[in-house]
């Protein structure tokens, strides 16, 4: 087994460097993205870091590292979240440009316009079938491998935070919940997944049912931050 030694510090200029050691070479291993770090990400043997430079892969074992950008594919520089689904597939969102796809050779592009509620996204997570839940500033989207599917709580003629609704029509409204604006989603070892929401409580979909949990349930006022 390799044992691997991170430690994670900020420079007085704000940007995080990362020191890694392994063990069984010597080889110490430093890097700094040269940006400020949103996200990290371990997936096996590598390092994924999400910055508003685009996305920094690190090589635990070789030492080496990838700096991936728009040129390279990505639909925005900026990442704030990232996620590994059960396939292997790098998800990470793109700063009003969707969410991107790394399958370990090239990247992959997703917007509005196949099928997500909004291309300004906020945070994403994988699920125990292996899709990718996204959330935006109008509701969520679920990938299952082929497709998306749109859900929103927002009718077509509302406003709410994040500007103009973009009106998907193919999004599936759902009534007395709350959809828009999630910053965290979590999926539960059920497979339910639960969706924060900033003023309210958090909303529960288990597969077929969509619920709302707020102080009328027990929960304190408020929204909900961590899950």
């Amino acid at each position: 087994a390799i044992i691997m030694l991170l430690v994670l510090s900020c420079k007085p200029d704000g940007n995080a460097v990362s020191d890694t050691v392994n063990p069984d070479s010597n080889i110490p291993v430093a890097f700094s993205t040269g940006e400020p770090i949103w996200d990290l990400l371990f997936a096996g043997d590598e390092m994924w870091v999400g910055t508003i430079g685009g996305v920094v892969r690190c090589d635990l074992k070789k030492g080496t590292t990838q700096k991936y950008t728009i040129r390279d594919g990505l639909g925005s520089n900026v990442v704030r979240k990232l996620a590994c689904d059960s396939h292997g597939n790098i998800w990470v969102t793109c700063y009003l440009a969707g969410v991107s796809r790394f399958d370990g050779t090239k990247w992959q592009n997703f917007t509005v316009q196949d099928g997500l509620i909004s291309d300004d996204v906020i945070t994403l997570a994988t699920d125990t079938q292996g899709g990718v839940w996204v959330s935006a500033y109008w509701g969520v989207s679920y990938y299952d491998g082929i497709t998306w599917q749109a859900f929103t709580n927002v009718p077509p003629d509302a406003l709410v935070t994040g500007g103009e609704n973009p009106n998907n029509p193919k999004a599936t409204l759902i009534e007395n919940v709350e959809l828009s604006a999630a910053d965290v989603i979590f999926v539960d070892s059920r497979g339910a997944v639960w969706f924060s929401d900033r003023t309210t409580g958090v909303t529960r979909f288990d597969g077929e049912n969509w619920k709302l949990f707020s102080s009328e349930n027990g929960l304190a006022e408020g929204g909900v931050t961590a899950i």
